[in-house]
């Protein structure tokens, strides 16, 4: 009896070093993250732009560590696929001390994101917007439906149908179809 009590106490300590180390993981991760005007001077490919809330950042990150145990995080998966296509690029939350891995990210002051997503939205051959529900993020999705051909503009929809169904009622004021 104490030799399985011996074992049992063993696998549930190699399981909390597997997580801890794969948090681990996870956070050095983030100190590799690349500058995102690095990567547009280095890539000469027009960029796929990745609008959201600064909120979903932690978010996906948590939806992935409920999934079970996963390398990489929803926006580095986003990254890998449309690689092909250009470097995945964002705006970071300003203030932010650590970026989170994924997207390359550009910091800009407060007063300047508009004009910077302005920009990106010029240069991108791609934005992809995931759904969410924040002034900043509306006003993007608005910019975006002014002035990105419909076939380049993709939303990236992980919500419950309930909140689906309010962000769809609402992209109807933003977007013409």
């Amino acid at each position: 009896m104490e030799r399985g009590l011996d074992v049992l106490v063993l696998i549930v300590a190699a399981g909390a070093l597997i997580f801890a180390g794969l948090r681990l993981f996870q956070r050095a991760k983030r100190f590799d993250a690349p500058s995102g005007i690095k990567v547009l001077s280095e890539d000469q490919r027009a960029p796929v732009l990745y609008l959201r809330s600064f909120d979903d950042d932690q978010k996906s990150l948590a939806e992935g560590s409920r999934e079970g145990f996963k390398l990489n995080n929803e926006e580095e998966d986003l990254a890998e696929i449309v690689g092909t296509l250009g470097p995945l690029e964002a705006i970071g939350r300003p203030g932010e001390v650590l970026p989170y891995s994924g997207a390359a990210r550009m910091y800009v002051g407060e007063g300047d994101w508009h004009e910077r997503v302005r920009q990106l939205l010029s240069l991108a051959s791609l934005v992809i917007l995931r759904a969410g529900d924040t002034p900043g993020l509306w006003w993007e999705v608005e910019e975006s439906a002014k002035t990105v051909r419909p076939a380049s503009l993709v939303f990236l929809v992980p919500l419950k149908q309930r909140e689906y169904d309010d962000f769809r009622r609402k992209a109807k004021n933003y977007l013409p179809v």
